[in-house]
């Protein structure tokens, strides 16, 4: 009987240690852009408040295989170089071998935070298109907010996702290649 006590007493125990270091999952509902504000609050009297914000750019990403563009009011084509299509800051598409959208992480937290960015293919991820981060995200530690200062770039780290890749003569209509998980860490996971 005793042993069985412990054992129950031992995964309770796993339990409530795994549940510290948890993460948070966050669906926006519009997934192409836009913001995900976390905020959790301890229970155990510490006055420990977080609040993270994840903000990105537009995740759908356009590849355009030279066909032409259709100009309606010239009723013309203009060709075009195979690539990937991106939003330049005036409204005009550039065509590239890779483009990008930036990420970013705020802490708002009376804390320090850590995470790590991790990108995986789908199931059935779409041949020929390359998709990594601009630099390693494991274990990275963004400090406590400043009080009073909600400009303070210190606690700000931002990444880009970069899509690249020839998925050739694929037709592509909104396939999901893959997913970006964000995890948050209320302690170092090094």
């Amino acid at each position: 009987m005793k042993k069985i006590v412990c054992i129950l007493l031992v995964v309770v125990m796993m339990f409530a240690l795994a549940i510290g270091a948890g993460a948070v999952t966050a669906t926006p509902s519009a997934p192409a852009n836009g913001e995900v504000t976390i905020t959790v609050e301890t229970q155990d009297n510490s006055g420990i408040v977080y609040s993270i914000n994840i903000e990105w750019d537009s995740l759908n990403f356009k590849y355009d295989n030279g066909t032409g563009t259709w100009l309606p009011a010239s009723h013309t084509y203009q060709q075009n170089d195979a690539g990937w299509v991106a939003n330049t800051s005036g409204g005009q598409e550039l065509v590239d071998s890779k483009v990008n959208s930036t990420v970013t992480v705020t802490n708002h937290s009376n804390a320090p935070i850590w995470y790590t960015a991790e990108y995986t293919k789908d199931g059935t991820p779409v041949a020929g298109v390359e998709v990594s981060l601009s630099s390693a995200q494991v274990n990275v530690n963004i400090p406590a907010g400043v009080v009073g200062d909600t400009s303070d770039p210190s606690n700000t780290k931002t990444f880009e996702v970069v899509v690249g890749g020839d998925p050739g003569e694929a037709a592509l209509n909104g396939e999901v290649d893959g997913n970006l998980t964000i995890t948050i860490f209320s302690t170092s996971q090094a």
